[in-house]
């Protein structure tokens, strides 16, 4: 009968043709336009910048948060394939022409691995068919989809594949049927693309320490290969952490104590926690039965985990965890990505958007270990620890919901291919689709999630959302100052990646925790409520134009701190003598005034940046 079933692979492909296409149909006239979302338009700056010449390892912005630049806390991986694409088409197409087509190529990739993943990992649970369900509940996952739709090029949908990547080899990891050279192989891989995920962003962590746990469980329970398979782990992990801050890193990282990328103080933890493997294979003879390894187990990660909170405790809180009081409350409480379940309470249909998979795969696990169908500890534990790391991280940071849902596919799908099989089986061919329509309606979290978002009262919103706004015709309106001469511009925060990325200026603020001083100076400028403070900020902080969009929720966040600051009361033309208005330069919700300030008139001295990456827009 298996040999009969559609193979999985190709069921993927077919998957992947129908969604992709799908989504090129409806949403390929933002690829046109180059209408991105604020990580996918710096994202491409750093890869022009990369192309026009600035070294691997420099990952400065130089023209955001002048006069010094940002040093950004991203990696230069996810630049590669899009500076394959756009190097390789710009000289035939043209640069515009050939990130179009790096929009499409790269998250078309991403979108095909991840249904290819899932298709594999389904294989490792069951039969073809099992493997047919997990594409088919991939499809429902939209949380993670939408990660993955043309021009989402930031790395999340990167990080979301090498996720799975990592289950994957976990579990080959643990195969009791393959050799034992294999199973270490697959640790070894494990460890490779877990630390790579780390080095694109820390949000990837969490699937690491899942990993860890994941073979530390399964060694306390007795079973065969894992601690060798977690000790290959841990040291694959450590190698390719030292590897990653010598080959991708900016120099210097090894010493450094950042909490924001894999640094010094990550490649340290990494070593503590291959330490503790390297005791357990010390003491493994003293654990004498399942009681003893969890116990004994258990109080050296929690050692371990107090050390690491003893000698970084800046870090235990999260790169967040300093964020200037005011930028908390103006900005950061204002993402949605970076809001948490208590933050969504009022939101119902963010609410089940975010949570209604991972919940509905909880309840298939304990349906399916009711049913005596889990499966060998070896399998169904990793599942179970990776889903559950990967749902708690998320009730903090709802963005982690995307991973949450990429591993909520397979228990769902095993239930629903263990309930198919129970089904009864009608002879009648119109009859017998009723049991499996059913029970894929029964559990498909769209049956939740769609009408909480169709009946849920949507309240007002407060935050930088820019799906509640028209934006101010952007990123069009920007083309008049795109033309102007370089200067220094003093804008919303949430219009900085578009100013970088659509015009040569120097830009203030952009929405990112180590641009601290230009957030601060733009917001208390847009909330001061004293005209001599604001015209001293604006001095000090040499901008040549002040810039803001009527119509973004940012311009109803800073005006409801006074009702007569600065931003109330350029929202009512009341104009400070030393901003000239520009309305040549606006237009459609924009606003642009020139700044007529003594650092302003005086001009500045040349930028700090390489010539070699001047800008030119046509």
């Amino acid at each position: 009968m298996q040999d009969q079933e559609a193979n999985p692979l190709a069921v993927a492909g077919v998957a992947w043709l129908l969604c992709f296409g799908a989504m090129l149909y409806f949403g390929y006239g933002n690829v046109a336009a180059l209408n991105l979302l604020n990580d996918d338009y710096v994202r491409l700056v750093q890869v022009y910048d990369f192309l026009d010449g600035q070294s691997w390892h420099d990952l400065t912005q130089y023209r955001l948060a002048p006069p010094d630049g940002l040093a950004m806390h991203w990696s230069r991986l996810p630049d590669l394939p899009l500076a394959l694409v756009i190097g390789a088409g710009e000289g035939l197409l043209g640069r515009e022409a050939a990130t179009q087509v790096a929009l499409v190529v790269v998250a078309g990739l991403y979108l095909l691995a991840l249904f290819v993943l899932t298709a594999r990992i389904g294989l490792f649970f069951g039969a073809r068919h099992l493997g047919n369900l997990c594409v088919l509940y991939a499809l429902f996952g939209l949380y993670t989809i939408m990660q993955f739709v043309p021009g989402r090029i930031d790395h999340h949908n990167l990080q979301i594949i090498l996720s799975l990547g990592v289950l994957l080899c976990v579990l080959l990891s643990l195969e009791q049927d393959s050799e034992e050279r294999r199973r270490d192989r697959m640790a070894l891989a494990a460890g490779i693309v877990a630390t790579l995920s780390m080095s694109i962003g820390l949000e990837a962590l969490p699937i690491l320490i899942a990993a860890h746990a994941s073979y530390g469980l399964l060694w306390a329970l007795g079973r065969p290969g894992a601690l060798r398979a977690g000790s290959v782990f841990a040291i694959a992990s450590v190698a390719t952490a030292l590897l990653v801050a010598g080959a991708l890193s900016p120099p210097g990282s090894l010493t450094a104590t950042n909490c924001d990328t894999l640094s010094g103080t990550y490649v340290a933890l990494l070593a503590l926690i291959g330490g503790l493997w390297g005791l357990l294979w010390l003491l493994q003879p003293t654990f004498h039965s399942s009681v003893m390894r969890i116990a004994g187990g258990g109080t050296l990660a929690a050692l371990a985990a107090g050390l690491f909170a003893a000698l970084v405790p800046q870090c235990i809180a999260g790169p967040y965890a300093e964020v200037d009081p005011l930028l908390r409350d103006l900005w950061l409480d204002n993402v949605t990505e970076a809001k948490g379940v208590a933050d969504l309470l009022q939101r119902p249909d963010s609410l089940a958007a975010a949570y209604a998979y991972p919940l509905i795969a909880f309840a298939s696990l304990i349906a399916l270990a009711f049913l005596k169908r889990l499966g060998a500890p070896e399998r169904s534990l990793p599942l179970s620890v990776f889903l559950l790391v990967a749902f708690l991280v998320s009730l903090s940071q709802v963005r982690f919901g995307s991973f949450a849902q990429a591993f909520a596919v397979f228990p769902v799908a095993m239930l629903a291919n263990e309930l198919m099989a129970r089904a009864p089986k009608l002879t009648l061919p119109v009859v017998r689709v009723l049991p499996t329509a059913a029970i894929l309606a029964l559990l498909n979290p769209l049956a939740i999630t769609i009408p909480t978002s169709s009946l849920a009262p949507k309240p007002e919103e407060r935050g930088l959302d820019r799906t509640t706004s028209a934006r101010c015709g952007l990123p069009n309106s920007l083309a008049a100052v795109a033309a102007l001469p370089k200067a220094r511009i003093l804008g919303f925060t949430d219009i900085g990646p578009e100013l970088l990325f659509f015009t040569p200026h120097e830009v203030l603020a952009a929405p990112y925790h180590r641009n601290t001083e230009g957030l601060l100076t733009t917001m208390q400028f847009f909330i001061s409520g004293d005209e001599a403070a604001a015209e001293s900020l604006a001095d000090q902080s040499g901008a040549d134009y002040v810039l803001f969009c009527e119509d973004l929720p940012e311009s109803n966040l800073y005006r409801a701190q006074g009702e007569d600051n600065v931003m109330a009361r350029l929202l009512r033309h009341e104009t400070p003598a030393w901003l000239e208005p520009a309305p040549e330069l606006g237009g459609d919700g924009l606003r642009v005034y020139r700044v007529a300030t003594e650092t302003a008139d005086e001009g500045r001295d040349a930028k700090p940046y390489p010539a070699t990456l001047e800008r030119v827009v046509d």
